[in-house]
């Protein structure tokens, strides 16, 4: 298990996975994530369809919504597939961020 900001890795892997990551927006509340995810593309210069989301809650909807890529867990609660493009084979805690990522 590696407290890494692109998933569940193992340890040796940990430190070259974070430093492949120059940003981290670190759990926001349901409330937080739309500003948190739209101050992020405006610091990076981007658009919401220049953007993928991973979601796995009903508080990832707003987000789902609005990028150009939603993509939902497979086993994700509140309807994020009904808002995705996508739909991972792998499971919340499972590998569907890495499978994303792969």
């Amino acid at each position: 298990m590696c407290d890494s900001p692109v998933g569940n890795r193992p340890p040796r892997r940990c430190a070259r996975a974070s430093s492949e990551v120059d940003e981290v927006i670190q759990d926001p509340t349901a409330a937080q994530k739309l500003p948190a995810l739209e101050a992020l593309l405006e610091r990076r210069g981007l658009a919401w369809e220049d953007c993928a989301f991973v979601g796995d809650d009903l508080a990832d909807l707003p987000v789902l919504k609005r990028v150009g890529l939603p993509i939902a867990v497979a086993n994700g609660r509140g309807g994020g597939e009904a808002a995705a493009r996508l739909v991972t084979d792998g499971a919340r805690g499972q590998g569907a961020v890495r499978e994303v990522a792969s």
